[in-house]
């Protein structure tokens, strides 16, 4: 947000989504590189805006969380169905959205999402007894505020983006 607008408010930070449309479309692509703290901007032209690269950027951050699902996918028995959510990340709905367009997964959103302290309070309420095992703990005191669930159409045309983002990421 410092470099691509100069501004790291709330406010311009709103702005820019709701001026971008998350659909799958658009050519401007991102790649970080977090091991550097740095990335790259490709298909930039003449016309580009800094709500391109907010796309690009926000993107690229998206598919990072489809790679770290997929894995997650994978160790797992049994299907993964959605991911559920909390802490800062659950703060908007419309990157939560995102997310679940992306990884053609649903996320829900925790009642309370401060889950360290819920995940804290969970171990405690086991720990004294208040509750026979972690899977009662949880099913009683864990709280879906609401769900998103993918766009089809959405995640379709995304999966072509996210396949040849890997592909550069993995050449990186």
């Amino acid at each position: 947000m410092r470099e691509i607008i100069g501004d790291t408010s709330q406010e311009s930070y709103k702005k820019l989504w709701e001026s971008v449309k998350f659909d799958g479309k658009g050519s401007v692509e991102m790649v970080p590189v977090f091991s550097h703290n740095h990335g790259s901007f490709s298909n930039l032209g003449l016309t580009s805006t800094k709500e391109d690269m907010f796309k690009a950027v926000i993107e690229s951050l998206t598919f990072e969380t489809r790679r770290i699902v997929d894995q997650c996918a994978r160790y797992k028995k049994g299907s993964l169905n959605s991911v559920r959510i909390g802490g800062g990340a659950a703060n908007s709905p419309e990157w939560l959205q995102l997310r679940a367009d992306i990884t053609g997964k649903t996320f829900e959103r925790m009642e309370n999402i401060e889950v360290s302290s819920l995940g804290a309070a969970v171990l405690a309420a086991v720990s004294v007894s208040v509750y026979r095992n972690i899977t009662d703990a949880v099913a009683k005191m864990v709280v879906v505020k609401d769900a998103f669930t993918p766009n089809k159409e959405v995640y379709d045309r995304y999966d072509s983006k996210y396949q040849a983002y890997v592909n550069k990421v993995d050449t990186l």
